[in-house]
């Protein structure tokens, strides 16, 4: 299959080429390291999202784009949203992820006190 498919109307006699949502974006090689582009305002085309330019360590792009995907929370909630979570049990997801943050916070400051305390 090619990346390209070829469009022709019985009512021209030129050829067309209409592009298909499988063509693969070139990896784009760079030797200075560029900020990361946000999505354009009202964009809702395919390619829509961020963009991660790639040096000449395909890897370290690669990384940056799993710091995105982490820090955004995103694989989560495509694992979260792969199946139908009920209203009741989503609120009690939520409220339940609020105290573990309140949670968390709190021994946070509490080991902090410890450390500074034991500093001293």
């Amino acid at each position: 299959l090619r990346p390209l498919a070829l469009l022709r109307s019985k009512h021209t006699k030129s050829s067309e080429q209409i592009p298909t949502p499988f063509k693969r974006a070139p990896i784009v090689m760079h030797s200075r390291v560029q900020q990361i582009a946000a999505p354009k305002e009202g964009d809702k085309s395919t390619t829509a999202g961020r963009t991660v330019i790639v040096g000449n360590n395909v890897m370290a792009g690669y990384r940056k784009l799993w710091t995105i995907l982490n820090s955004n929370k995103i694989r989560q909630e495509v694992r979260r949203n792969r199946y139908y979570e009920k209203p009741f049990l989503k609120r009690q997801r939520i409220k339940m992820e609020i105290e573990q943050k309140k949670f968390k916070d709190s021994v946070r400051k509490k080991v902090q006190l410890v450390l500074q305390m034991k500093a001293r």
